[in-house]
């Protein structure tokens, strides 16, 4: 096997290896997305409902019976 044979061959070995990462990281970016997605419809939920306002009127309202 000549000098070109063998670099073909580390180079297709390299190739290879760099679509099997790029598959991985495909994979993890949709998963991420997906997580991304589904925190934004609870943020967008929290905000529809006023669940923030909400909770610090509780603490609040704790707070004062609370000293009571």
């Amino acid at each position: 096997m000549n000098y070109l044979e063998e670099k073909i061959k580390l180079l297709e070995a390299e190739n290879k290896k760099l679509k099997k990462d790029n598959q991985i990281d495909k994979k993890e970016i949709k998963l991420l997305k997906e997580q991304n997605k589904q925190k934004d419809e609870v943020i967008h939920d929290l905000d529809k409902y006023n669940y923030r306002g909400q909770c610090e009127t509780l603490k609040l309202e704790n707070e004062e019976l609370k000293k009571n």
